[in-house]
């Protein structure tokens, strides 16, 4: 590990948490970053006994680099860093006690319900029928959002988590998968722990990138073993098209009406009103038509090697 990159790294964290709790969502990253990186190789060597002792240093290291750039950042702390922080938690249930927007992380949100509605936000839509919730000032956590996503990077997503889970299983060459996995997870809990209210989208930031890479790994796998290199850029454009079109077909709302008020859920932009769209239905039932056909030349190429493998073994 080079000594720039994680000084670096542990003060432009210090300066996120300045700024924005919500950062907070990244320490369980960089933790697997540093434990990982430091107990395993590229290869699943046995783990050094020398290598946990230096681990250890290093994960202390890199959020004492943090602190310390949090508190060098806030004046008030030079005096009585105690009281400071005993200040800026008063000030934050205050604001918490009135939007009920975010909080610091409990247990209290980590429930079968949330975990649905949460989902339901990023993935896929809801069977229920939406409400226009006024939850910023209820705090009432139980209303179902229109769906911020598409049909590729739904689907893919979940191809991806499959493979991620196949792959760690395996112990094999498995610590990005791992990491990966470390990330959709704790920001999944994390957000479910402190975002008290989902009609912000900006606090399931950490958590949607999270799904991008996993489904940009599911779309990758998915095309890697198709024989044919120009079926799979034609795929790979199509499907980027789809998700594109998911939104983009709201285009002129999106970017040429300043006088808008955007409440969530929005009524555009979604997977759900993209299916409304006539030419939104047709570019996604195309696209899982294609996805089915991708399947079958998978399955072909599959069977092709089996029974040529058969008739090796009988020569």
């Amino acid at each position: 590990m080079k000594i720039k990159y994680f000084i670096s790294s542990a003060i432009a964290f210090g300066l996120a948490l300045t700024s924005k709790m919500l950062s907070i969502e990244f320490a369980v990253l960089f933790f697997g970053v540093i434990l990982f990186g430091g107990l395993f190789k590229k290869k699943p060597d046995p783990i050094k006994k020398r290598n946990i002792p230096r681990t250890g240093l290093l994960i202390f290291l890199f959020f004492a680099i943090a602190i310390f750039s949090l508190f060098l950042t806030e004046p008030g702390f030079y005096e009585n860093p105690l009281k400071q922080i005993s200040v800026m938690k008063k000030d934050m249930d205050n604001y918490n006690r009135d939007v009920w927007y975010i909080g610091y992380p409990t247990i209290h949100g980590i429930q079968v319900k949330t975990l649905l509605t949460i989902f339901h936000y990023v993935l896929f839509p809801s069977f229920i029928e939406k409400q226009i919730s006024e939850s910023h000032m209820s705090g009432n956590l139980g209303e179902t959002a229109q769906t911020y996503s598409s049909i590729p990077l739904t689907i893919f997503f979940f191809v991806g988590l499959g493979y991620l889970i196949y792959r760690v299983k395996k112990f094999e060459g498995f610590v990005p998968e791992m990491l990966v996995l470390i990330w959709f997870i704790s920001t999944l809990v994390l957000s479910l722990a402190m975002a008290k209210d989902f009609s912000l989208e900006r606090y399931l930031l950490p958590l949607g990138i999270s799904i991008i890479f996993i489904a940009s790994y599911g779309l990758w796998n998915f095309i890697k073993t198709i024989p044919y290199s120009k079926i799979k850029i034609t795929f790979v454009i199509y499907a980027i098209f789809t998700h594109c079109v998911t939104t983009l077909l709201y285009w002129q709302k999106i970017y040429f009406s300043p006088g808008t008020t955007w409440t969530n859920p929005l009524g555009y932009g979604t997977l759900q009103e993209s299916f409304d769209n006539p030419f939104g239905f047709v570019v996604n039932t195309i696209c899982v038509g294609f996805i089915m056909f991708m399947l079958i030349i998978r399955f072909r190429r599959k069977t092709d090697h089996i029974v040529t493998a058969k008739e090796s073994i009988k020569k």
